[in-house]
């Protein structure tokens, strides 16, 4: 009998170690680190194509590079849109990672990697809208934990109740920020690649044929639309928005601003000028949506959070 008991521990240890493998604690990373998270509608092809083909509406990028910055006396790594715009900061204080948003009052609980199966996670912010995601933030149980291996390590692998998983050092399958996920609305939004010092590590994509390859460079290779520099460069302000939505430009030129709803319903469609313009979203729903600034042949796309 104890023979038996002996072995059984010993079954159970095995098991337990074998999914749950952990080197010491990856933090987040604060240098050199890129995300790209894209956007994914369904292409409507005429034949002989077949419909349903994944087309690439926008993509967004976000780094770090070593920048930090010091917020009511505590020490932030900066995060950036790729282009050195300022979206936010982040600590990471054992294993809990604090965001700290553009033009915010207040820092919030982004990841936890000290949870453990069993766990309810409360006030997680969530910026994208996931359907659980309320008034910017969620709560979550935690269904179980294991590991996967990663850039020569060990991560920490958290399944959260739902489906979402949280992935050590690196974030979100759905985004570092909480981008949505597949959706009865036929789009996807959410993380494609991750990458540190141009060195690719991770691929969340549900489309891997788009280029991405690991150990290759974090770039999805198919997008349906052109970004020239100085189309490209556009500010919306506030991003999330409550009642107006501020939009610059680097020039004075003809432009159509069109918004449109996260499934490709158009809902305004304004031509103007100026080299600033105010949008009213008092209207519509909190959710996420995608402002279209065209010129000519060419276009590019932002996403817009209303609150």
């Amino acid at each position: 009998m104890k023979r038996l008991i002996l072995l059984l521990v010993t079954f159970s240890f095995l098991f337990i170690s074998n999914n749950t493998k952990a080197q010491s604690y990856i933090a987040f990373p604060d240098s050199g680190a890129k995300w790209v998270n894209v956007y994914w509608g369904i292409y409507v092809s005429p034949p002989p194509f077949p419909t349903g083909w994944p087309n690439l509406g926008f993509q967004e990028k976000y780094c770090t590079n070593g920048e930090d910055t010091v917020i009511n006396s505590l020490s932030y790594n900066k995060v950036q849109y790729c282009d050195s715009v300022y979206k936010g900061a982040v600590r990471d204080i054992a294993g809990k990672w604090y965001y700290y948003p553009k033009d915010s009052t207040n820092e919030y609980l982004l990841y936890d990697f000290t949870a453990q199966a069993g766990d309810t996670l409360y006030d997680i912010y969530c910026e994208y809208g996931p359907i659980s995601c309320n008034n910017g933030f969620s709560n979550w149980y935690v269904d179980f934990v294991d590991s996967v291996f990663i850039g020569n390590s060990y991560r920490i692998r958290i399944h959260l109740q739902g489906g979402p998983v949280w992935i050590e050092g690196i974030g979100n399958k759905q985004g570092l920020f909480w981008e949505d996920g597949p959706n009865v609305s036929n789009y996807y939004l959410g993380l494609h690649c991750f990458s540190v010092n141009d060195t690719g590590l991770y691929s969340a994509s549900l489309y891997p044929w788009t280029g991405f390859i690991i150990g290759g460079p974090c770039i999805p290779l198919i997008a349906n639309t052109s970004e020239p520099d100085e189309l490209a460069d556009f500010f919306i302000k506030p991003n999330p928005a409550n009642e107006f939505v501020n939009l610059s430009f680097k020039d004075q030129r003809e432009r159509i601003i069109e918004l449109f709803s996260i499934s490709g319903m158009l809902l305004s469609k304004i031509t103007t000028s100026d080299i600033e313009h105010s949008l009213n979203v008092v209207e519509i729903p909190s959710g996420v949506y995608l402002l279209k600034i065209s010129e000519g042949n060419s276009a590019a796309t932002k996403k817009l959070i209303k609150l």
